[in-house]
């Protein structure tokens, strides 16, 4: 695999709000505030590798996130924000939602020496059964576009412009880069001296995705689908647009790390997933 990504390592207190939900903005541009109600939900079943089940599903696969009591769903248009994707689950004690994540295609181990400062995950090594995580968080922004250099693989770079999710147009299909990724998972009441759902784990390394968007009534986009890049792909390193970076197995595998540092190697996972989000 290539290089670890490099994640900024301040700023990354977790929203403590207490309520159930998924909170999502897409912006777009001038006039800004603009607020559509929208319904998510994560995909079950093996729709974006053959053969290998998604690994972030829903609890009820049939069940959408949406504003019903407590959860806030939004699409909407804001200068403040930027034109990014927020996607934000939180779920409180007194909720039976949750999502459901699996660790069990384990494409590498956790580091051998990790340091003592470094969260202690009850959930790993994998095992078969989900990590039912009530909080997750996604932030995805800027377009990539896709090129050839006649190598065979697709190269991406980013683009001048931010992609504006709400003006896509019928099956526009386009890339896009999630910068920040991250899910806790419930306290284990048997290490009375240890919270773990205060602790932050971390999706790290190869997160491309491709979103893609439908116009049902031929008036405005009313569905976006989110998926990893499935396919070997390259694109311009970090700091050096010049030189390019190779995913033989696109942007599959997720490395996890805790405590918000990469020294915290909880080891790399095969991680195939599909969002979909409708207004």
């Amino acid at each position: 695999m290539s290089g670890k990504t490099r994640f900024l390592s301040s700023g990354l207190a977790a929203v403590l709000a207490v309520f159930v939900g998924i909170i999502l903005v897409l912006n777009a541009d001038p006039p800004s505030n603009t607020i559509v109600k929208v319904k998510a939900r994560f995909i079950s079943g093996d729709t974006t590798i053959p053969g290998l089940p998604n690994k972030i599903v829903n609890d009820d696969p049939a069940a959408y996130y949406e504003n019903v009591g407590n959860n806030i769903i939004e699409l909407m248009d804001s200068s403040k924000q930027g034109k990014c994707l927020f996607l934000t689950i939180l779920i409180d004690q007194f909720s039976p939602r949750h999502v459901n994540l699996y660790f069990d295609s384990v494409s590498s181990g956790p580091g051998q020496d990790i340091p003592g400062y470094c969260a202690k995950p009850y959930f790993l090594p994998a095992g078969s059964a989900p990590v039912e995580t009530r909080k997750l968080h996604m932030k995805a922004g800027g377009e990539w576009e896709k090129i050839d250099d006649g190598s065979g693989f697709p190269i991406l770079r980013p683009k001048d412009s931010d992609l504006n999710f709400l003006t896509m147009t019928n099956e526009q299909e386009t890339y896009v880069y999630i910068g920040f990724f991250y899910f806790d998972v419930p306290d284990l009441k048997a290490t009375r001296k240890v919270d773990e759902s205060r602790v932050d784990y971390w999706f790290a390394d190869c997160l491309w995705a491709t979103v893609k968007a439908w116009d049902w009534d031929g008036e405005k986009v009313n569905k976006w689908t989110f998926k990893p890049v499935t396919i070997p792909f390259k694109h311009a390193a970090w700091g050096n647009p010049e030189a390019w970076c190779y995913h033989p197995e696109g942007a599959i595998p997720y490395m996890v790390y805790s405590n918000a540092s990469l020294s915290c190697d909880q080891g790399t996972y095969r991680m195939p997933w599909e969002l979909e989000i409708s207004r």
